[in-house]
């Protein structure tokens, strides 16, 4: 078996499964692997990677996807010959947080913010499925228009309008299959190779993901307690002149904070004064829990329309597996995303968007939206509590009141990583902080969300990696080697 370097350092802004991939592309392109070889055993690059087997599966399935490797059953992972190879890997899950990795039966997984399947309202929305095909026949199979299914739109438009608190042209409305698709048309709108782009750290993966597969560069701007600092921020736009600046000013991803109205009254200064085009990914609007709400977003204060593409979806709040969600968009660069998002898909499936839009007329989403609240609301309570109790061990952690995770600060004397993989020892799935930065990161950090658990599993949980953190400050891991 061939001794072969592994440089998972060169893509340490991606989530692991993707790191890997693209370090093992890497080493294929590069000769390390000839077609034929036959790559090392799953386990044996899990152990010598510091890697769960899981994320070693995504990664080459990933790979075989993409053309560079071919699995034999019951023998292993093949390398392809270079002309079965796509130039690129897919992008059907780059985020780390709902990318189909492997999940044992039974197995706590906090690193998954996709709700609990047995909260999505499945009976009114049947009942809408069914009342449109009775309505429309075989038109709701058809394709709809590429802006979107035009009652919805409306519907999307007034609840926008009463958000926002000013007028919004119908016209500007952009339905698309998810928010991860809506990110991907406006990279495919906005950006040239070599562009750069400016975003929050730590941030959300699947963003950063999609605007490097446009050959973008991505420079970070670190988050503070109220957003993003604006200090840092204006000296890089000087320095870098962005394409575009990406954001979450609620709930942010992965961090929790919420932006103070004082700083996105500053931020939006500074759009209209460099003329800058912001995309403002607003995932998590309606997840408060306790005392005031978030201060608002930034597209309420672009009341020309003119610097700030608003995108949501609701994966969060109804279902994900929906892949619906809108853009609003300024003049100035609707039509181009018009076009990114007809080149992509045509349309946004019909059928799908004639049944939410009548679950909305129905009144449905108001009724399901406060019960969602409250079943997330308990979770919260029950992980906050948990993770209270986990103090005198150093554990301490940010109180967003709000949204579907917690950002978790482990001691100094123990990295994310080394507890990651004793809590996966123990059937418990984490997300370490390292995953979502864009550049240095901090090794101390956990994201650990509730959505998927209930409160027994979590308060299960959280005591499981109460006793790793216990015992690994007794008897520190050694790192594990790169070569294999």
């Amino acid at each position: 078996m061939k001794s072969v370097s592994i440089q998972l350092e060169s893509f340490s802004q991606l989530p692991r499964y993707l790191a890997l991939a693209e370090a093992l592309k890497a080493a294929i392109l590069q000769g390390s692997y000839a077609p034929g070889d036959r790559l090392p055993a799953i386990r044996t690059l899990a152990d010598a990677l510091g890697l769960n087997n899981g994320t070693v599966v995504h990664a080459l399935r990933t790979l075989v996807e993409a053309g560079f490797l071919r699995a034999v059953r019951g023998s292993g992972y093949y390398v392809c010959a270079p002309q079965d190879a796509h130039p690129a890997l897919e992008e059907d899950a780059f985020c780390a947080e709902t990318a189909p990795v492997e999940v044992a039966a039974g197995a706590i997984n906090f690193g998954s913010t996709t709700p609990d399947a047995r909260i999505f309202p499945i009976a009114p929305f049947k009942q809408a499925l069914d009342a449109v095909l009775e309505r429309d026949g075989g038109y709701a199979f058809g394709y709809q228009d590429s802006h979107g299914y035009a009652p919805l739109r409306a519907t999307l438009r007034e609840m926008t309008v009463q958000q926002m608190g000013y007028d919004i042209p119908h016209e500007r409305v952009q339905i698309v299959s998810g928010a991860q698709q809506g990110i991907d048309v406006v990279s495919k709108a906005q950006l040239l190779p070599g562009d750069y782009v400016l975003c929050e750290t730590p941030t959300y993966t699947g963003a950063v993901a999609a605007f490097t597969s446009r050959g973008a560069k991505v420079i970070g701007v670190p988050m503070q307690r109220d957003g993003m600092h604006l200090g840092l921020l204006e000296k890089y736009i000087r320095a870098y002149k962005p394409k575009l600046l990406y954001l979450m000013t609620t709930y942010q991803n992965p961090t929790t904070y919420c932006y103070s109205a004082g700083k996105l009254q500053k931020l939006m200064a500074l759009l209209r004064k460099y003329d800058l085009l912001a995309l403002e990914d607003d995932a998590m609007s309606g997840l408060d829990y306790e005392g005031a709400p978030p201060a608002g977003t930034l597209k309420a204060l672009d009341r020309q329309n003119h610097h700030v593409i608003y995108i949501r979806s609701f994966s969060k709040l109804l279902m994900p597996g929906l892949r619906i969600g809108y853009l609003i968009a300024p003049a100035r660069c609707s039509a181009h995303l018009a076009v990114a998002k007809h080149t992509t898909d045509i349309s946004t499936s019909g059928l799908i968007q004639r049944a939410l839009d009548l679950y909305f007329a129905r009144g449905q989403w108001q009724r399901h939206t406060e019960t969602m609240r409250a079943i997330y609301h308990e979770k919260y309570c029950v992980m906050r509590e948990a993770l209270r109790a986990l103090a005198p061990l150093g554990v301490t952690f940010h109180d967003a009141r709000g949204g579907l995770h917690f950002w978790v600060r482990l001691p100094e004397a123990l990295q994310a990583a080394a507890l990651e993989q004793a809590c996966a020892a123990q059937g418990v799935l984490l997300a370490p902080g390292t995953y979502f930065y864009v550049g240095a990161a901090d090794a101390h950090t956990l994201r650990l969300s509730f959505a998927a658990m209930d409160a027994p599993q979590i308060r299960r949980g959280v005591d499981i990696m109460g006793g790793c953190i216990q015992a690994l400050l007794r008897a520190p891991r050694r790192r594990a080697p790169l070569i294999i």
